[in-house]
């Protein structure tokens, strides 16, 4: 009877796992010679305890490898997978959407996934998506922040110190810096900032410059204009600068907006943070063990799967 049972459980993990990786092909166009090292990383996801079931993982690396590109090798893929997945556990992240963030911020700052989920996190923890638009305006806006010579740690400073000061939506304040960037680039803003005593060829040239030489282009800016004494001057300069969102966000929250100090680091490990504390309970270690000893059955049912599909050919 215990033979029996076993030989069930293996049976059904090593149908559940070829289920899985079959749908995973169909998805992504995986040659089945492949699936080897794709279904090793499926398994640690399982064993590492994320995911809700075989099919879920495999769905969920292939909504990974479909947006991410068909240069991503299974470790990647795997790290990548999980990530999503504990976001999707925390935060209640589609992975799809968390990826494709994830994705921009990796193409426009070129960071590692690793470090684009560890930001995603603590973004979420400071409270970007209490409108449920984080990772949408991440998606939208990275390529603005880029541009303007502010990286990946800048960006999410910038909008935390933005959200903080009371501001109800952070694609506002992204579309805040869409819109200076655009009017800095199309001229709108060169009478505006010849009027605070700027040379536009100079504000140009550092603009083209990026990096350290954007930013303080953009400090120098936001100071003449709180330097202007006149209420009504400095709010007709700030619309010329950045239009309707002048108006929509306030003075307060453009200046909040423009400061990269901030709490958010690459230096903290968020993601590790969130594994130790959701997951450190006894439900969860007694899944986990649970999971580990159908991963050890896995051998078995793929020995004993042949013979049966010979016995039900036979019949």
């Amino acid at each position: 009877t215990a033979a029996v049972a076993i030989g069930t459980a293996a049976v059904n993990v090593s149908s559940d796992v070829d289920t899985a990786m079959n749908g995973f092909a169909a998805a992504t166009g995986t040659a089945v010679d492949k699936l080897g090292e794709y279904e090793d990383a499926m398994l640690n996801i399982y064993n590492n305890n994320f995911g809700e079931s075989f099919e879920d993982i495999a769905a969920s690396m292939g909504e990974v490898k479909k947006i991410m590109g068909d240069g991503m090798g299974a470790d990647e893929l795997e790290t990548m997978t999980q990530n999503a997945l504990m976001l999707r556990d925390t935060f209640e992240f589609d992975v799809a959407e968390s990826v494709r963030a994830a994705n921009s911020l990796m193409d426009q700052f070129g960071i590692s996934g690793e470090e684009a989920y560890n930001l995603i996190a603590q973004g979420a923890q400071k409270g970007l998506n209490q409108n449920g638009d984080m990772l949408d305006t991440f998606n939208e806006y990275s390529v603005q922040f880029a541009q303007m010579g502010y990286d990946a740690e800048d960006m999410f400073n910038m909008l935390a110190n933005g959200a903080e000061s009371g501001t109800w939506s952070i694609d506002k304040l992204g579309d805040a810096v869409k819109e200076f960037n655009i009017r800095l680039k199309d001229g709108t803003a060169n009478e505006a900032l010849e009027t605070l005593g700027f040379n536009v060829d100079e504000v140009n040239a550092k603009y083209a410059a990026g990096g350290e030489s954007a930013q303080e282009a953009t400090k120098e800016i936001l100071a003449a204009l709180q330097s202007v004494e006149n209420e009504n001057e400095r709010y007709l300069l700030g619309q010329k600068m950045m239009g309707t969102m002048w108006e929509d966000l306030g003075e307060d929250a453009i200046s909040a907006l423009l400061d990269t100090e901030g709490a958010i680091s690459n230096t903290k490990d968020s993601l590790s943070e969130i594994n130790n504390i959701k997951y450190d309970d006894l439900g969860s270690m007694l899944e986990g063990l649970k999971r580990n000893f159908e991963t050890m059955l896995l051998p078995l049912g793929n020995a004993l799967i042949p013979l049966i599909t010979q016995v039900v050919q036979l019949i």
